[in-house]
């Protein structure tokens, strides 16, 4: 099916903040000589999440030529199917989609404490520049594992999401 939102004019009285899209460099704070890094996409992207319910009675579908026997019936009037979901080229659903994302990769986090969790750390590691200790081969800040070891984590950008662990097992794990 082919949708485009940026035709109907509805984009002419919607809003959507700005936000700002995590770089290659917001991976560095999870990566260490000899880890492991496993990639996984979304998919149809948008399609994941639901359009807000004040917004999906302006945005139907023509299905009229799906179904010609009722539509003759009343030819003044076409057969409308309601869309649900964040459409492409619609103002808000870029953010509207990266926003679920991220909602659902804090449920995906799960407990930190949890040292069976894939996830799991329990302290933060600075390493600043200017500080006595500052070693510029480490992060400047991490989440670290109880045994010293950085946390395993997920980052996304847009429809895609890079779990980084120290091992391949812990890749693994945090990508399934």
């Amino acid at each position: 099916m082919v949708y485009d939102g940026s035709r109907s004019g509805l984009n002419e009285v919607l809003w959507a903040p700005w936000f700002a899209l995590p770089t290659v460099t917001s991976m560095c704070r999870t990566i260490n000589v000899g880890y492991w890094c496993a990639d996984n996409n979304f998919g149809e992207m948008f399609l994941n999440f639901w359009l807000h319910p004040e917004l999906r009675e302006y945005c139907g579908v023509d299905i009229s030529q799906l179904y010609p026997e009722e539509w003759s019936e009343n030819k003044d009037n076409p057969l409308t199917g309601v869309w649900t979901r964040p459409a492409m080229g619609l103002r808000p659903s870029p953010y509207q989609a990266f926003q679920g994302a991220l909602r659902a990769k804090r449920v995906a986090l799960g407990d930190r404490h949890d040292e069976k969790n894939v996830f799991a750390w329990s302290t933060i590691e600075l390493n600043l520049p200017g500080s006595s200790s500052y070693d510029p081969a480490r992060p400047w800040m991490s989440k670290r594992r109880a045994n010293g070891r950085i946390a395993s984590d997920i980052h996304l950008y847009v429809d895609d999401n890079r779990e980084t662990a120290a091992t391949q097992e812990l890749a693994w794990r945090a990508s399934s």
